[in-house]
């Protein structure tokens, strides 16, 4: 954000460039793990 970039991540971005929905997603071989959350600041947590 100090970098004056409007996403909080690449997954953002990504939503916004093909205007589709993403999720992050890592993998290897014997396991694949599919993110659901978003980033958000560790201080806005108790605040949801």
């Amino acid at each position: 954000m100090l970098a004056g970039l409007e996403y909080k991540g690449h997954t953002d971005l990504l939503r916004q460039h093909f205007d589709a929905e993403a999720i992050m997603m890592l993998g290897c071989p014997e396991m694949f793990v599919a993110l659901v959350t978003e980033h958000i600041p560790l201080r806005e947590v108790t605040q949801k």
